[in-house]
């Protein structure tokens, strides 16, 4: 006895999106606190998935004669090729109905249009109206080099703690040992110092995913293959099941995979989209990551992906680590500078005028020891594509390089005028000011001063 579906394809958009319910600007220079957790109850961005409505008793999908049979195996209207349906009272001997020739009744489209029919399921929350290229997301630099588990460390705590702290992209380096067995570690080659088994961190967010709050949320995990090529691509897809986004395409919304039951898109090196596996440079755009001094802009250089593609996630690589092992090694006190929401918006702001970017801010920082400084009130702006708090210094205010620097809207520099280090590059000085030669002329707008010999490098600008 067969129950006969319908399929009701109903697809609605909410328009715009609620701001926060939080305040995340300052007040007194103090940034409010802001829990990534809560981020759900403050959206309004929903998406309606269709529902699956059950057809009671004889109604049956009309079918037109182009159609042709609904199974080539019952095309004949003979006593043998009839259906029976259940009616109403279970008592009842089955009416048999032929299988295509129902056309549709005035209560089938009652049933269809009823509110008592099944409710649509919905998708509620931050991803469900973005893409790859409109969403934004924090990453964990190396998320599995955790303190006292990895040689060289760049975070403090597992990537379970890290998704329920609200990270929700994560970077491996992966080393494809043969007979389907890979770990995780962080070294100059292919050589492992201290491995760890991929399965325990992929194992601990498929933990997350599979829990009822999270069913709406999405998670970005780029793989470096350090060892092992294609051959290592199924057994890293295959702890995430049907977890896993396949055949991406990054002009849908992340709400289309979403109700499909898929909440990972992984990226990595060698391309296999049927079970899962996208080549990151064809989705992903970068810049360089080697920065090891905090006090400095961080290395915006372009490393890779599309330049000219607006559809391709725009990655900020904000990591400042030593030297050693070019820059890679994790460094806890430059973390704790570099994490501060005001410096995270002001690279943004740089990274938005490189060229590659074009014009976009980051759709996804890395970072390391994302809990030392404050990263999440910087998420929730560039969640809504703000670039600033709105309090930041004014070009020309004096600030303190690695301290009140990092608050300003432009990239600080040393103003002659002032003596000192302030907000913004310091304009030209226009005619007939007084500079000293070989030593400030040079910010003369017309480039050359009036120097007489007979006031001693007392020279005036032209």
């Amino acid at each position: 006895m067969k129950l006969h579906r319908f399929f009701l394809l109903a697809f609605f958009s909410a328009v715009g999106s609620s701001p926060a319910t939080s305040t995340y600007y300052v007040r007194e220079r103090q940034i409010a606190s802001y829990d990534p957790r809560e981020d759900v109850a403050a959206v309004a961005n929903v998406v309606q998935i269709p529902p699956v409505i059950e057809v009671p008793n004889a109604i049956v999908l009309p079918l037109s004669s182009e159609d042709g049979p609904a199974n080539p195996e019952l095309s004949d209207t003979s006593e043998e090729n009839y259906t029976a349906f259940p009616t109403a009272s279970p008592t009842k001997a089955p009416t048999k109905v032929p299988t295509t020739s129902l056309l549709p009744t005035e209560s089938t489209a009652q049933l269809l249009t009823s509110s008592s029919t099944t409710q649509p399921i919905q998708c509620e929350g931050y991803f469900c109206d973005k893409t790859l290229g409109t969403m934004f997301l924090f990453m964990t630099h190396n998320s599995y080099a955790v303190r006292w588990e990895i040689f060289s460390p760049n975070q403090n705590k597992r990537e379970g703690q890290q998704f329920d702290d609200g990270i929700r992209g994560f970077n491996w380096d992966v080393y494809y040992q043969g007979d389907g067995y890979l770990v995780v570690d962080h070294t100059p080659d292919e050589n492992t110092w201290s491995p760890k088994e991929y399965n325990d961190g992929a194992e601990e967010i498929m933990d997350r995913l599979e829990r009822d709050e999270y069913r709406n949320e999405i998670v970005v995990i780029i793989i470096e293959h350090k060892k092992g090529q294609r051959e290592a691509n199924p057994f890293l897809v295959e702890p995430f099941g049907n977890k896993i986004i396949t055949n991406y395409d990054p002009t849908k919304p992340f709400s289309y995979y979403i109700a499909k039951g898929q909440q990972v898109l992984m990226l990595g090196k060698y391309r296999d989209p049927v079970m899962g596996m996208h080549v990151e440079t064809e989705f992903v755009t970068q810049n360089q990551y080697l920065w090891v001094d905090a006090s400095e802009d961080p290395n915006l250089a372009y490393r890779n992906g599309p330049k000219n593609d607006s559809t391709t996630a725009k990655l900020m690589n904000h990591f400042c680590g030593t030297s050693i092992l070019d820059g890679s090694v994790g460094n806890m006190l430059s973390s704790a500078i570099v994490n501060d929401p005001y410096r995270i918006l002001s690279s943004s702001r740089m990274f938005a005028k490189q060229e590659y970017a074009m014009g976009s801010l980051p759709n996804i920082i890395i970072v390391d020891f994302y809990e030392t400084g404050d990263i999440w009130p910087a998420q929730a702006l560039l969640r809504d594509r703000i670039d600033s708090f709105g309090d930041e210094l004014s070009d020309g205010t004096r600030c303190v390089a690695k301290t009140t620097c990092n608050n300003c809207y432009n990239p600080n520099s040393y103003w002659d005028t002032k003596a000192m280090t302030a907000c913004g590059s310091e304009p030209c000085w226009g005619e007939s000011t007084i500079c000293a030669n070989w030593i400030t002329c040079n910010n003369c707008c017309a480039g050359n001063a009036d120097c007489p010999w007979y006031q001693f490098g007392i020279c005036t600008c032209l």
